[in-house]
């Protein structure tokens, strides 16, 4: 009987430390994806600042232009 319980035992120390790894891989994962979707709203943001800037350039030069 002391064998099937140290066999229990185990086995559920087993099913714990499983446990732990795969939440903390999954918590890596998340950590990961979000580092990577900062990234990509940076660079959005940059693209969408410059592409105004172009815009008022446009604009600007479209003002002289008519002006003229």
């Amino acid at each position: 009987m002391r064998a099937v319980k140290s066999t229990e035992e185990r086995n559920g120390a087993m099913t714990n430390c499983g446990t732990r790894a795969g939440n903390l891989l999954r918590a890596r994962v998340d950590v990961d994806r979000s580092a990577h979707k900062q990234i990509l709203l940076e660079r959005m943001n940059r693209r969408a600042e410059i592409q105004v800037r172009l815009q008022k350039t446009v604009e600007g030069l479209s003002i002289m232009a008519i002006s003229y």
